[in-house]
């Protein structure tokens, strides 16, 4: 019985992966391009240093997503050097590498063994708002950390300490295995969350 269980699982994540995957491929500009005024308030929120302008940009590998930052405070480096007022400090990302997260979590939820259909269906309500706070946590977390990282190592360079800031420690635990964990947990919840409603109904 366990061995078919997980058969089943195994079959739907192989059949989700590919269909997520297709969908972020063909539509994946689609779907960021969407998600772009909620990218840009939470860079606003998360760094007030910095001005926030996001946009999609083609390129011969692929899409990226750029964020388009200029400094609103001056930024000390070392002895008389500064990022200062107004200076121009971009970061972008892989269209690709933006939406792992997104394909994850939609594949945790199919796969996510549901006792019933309306559960399954539940979830995925459930789950389209988690989405937008999954993209949240991630992308404005990855493009501004990119900026902080080179901040720090060229602070570092010059012998200047510098306290790491969260935005950085975070962009670190997502590459460090934060962006498929998060989705994965996402996913168990918002399974968990469907289960929990419709036995309160029952």
């Amino acid at each position: 019985m366990a061995r078919h269980l997980l058969r089943r699982i195994a079959l739907r994540l192989v059949v989700a992966w590919l269909v997520f995957a297709t969908i972020g491929y063909v539509w994946g500009d689609a779907i960021v391009l969407r998600y772009l005024p909620l990218v840009e308030r939470t860079i606003r929120i998360i760094t007030p240093a910095y001005s926030a302008k996001v946009s999609l940009v083609p390129r011969a590998h692929g899409t990226q997503l750029l964020l388009d930052a200029h400094v609103l405070v001056p930024i000390p480096l070392g002895p008389g050097r500064e990022i200062p007022f107004g200076e121009s400090v971009p970061a972008s990302a892989d269209i690709a590498h933006v939406l792992v997260p997104l394909v994850l979590f939609f594949n945790a939820l199919l796969a996510y063994p549901a006792r019933q259909w309306r559960e399954r269906m539940l979830s995925i309500v459930i789950g389209l708002p988690v989405s937008a706070l999954l993209l949240a946590l991630t992308a404005p977390f990855q493009l501004v950390g990119l900026i902080e990282l080179a901040i720090q190592q060229a602070s570092e360079a010059d012998n200047v300490a510098r306290a790491v800031p969260f935005v950085l420690k975070w962009m670190v635990f997502l590459e460090g295995g934060g962006r498929w964990v998060l989705p994965i947990a996402a996913a168990v919840l918002c399974m968990s969350g469907a289960r929990c409603r419709l036995a309160q109904r029952n």
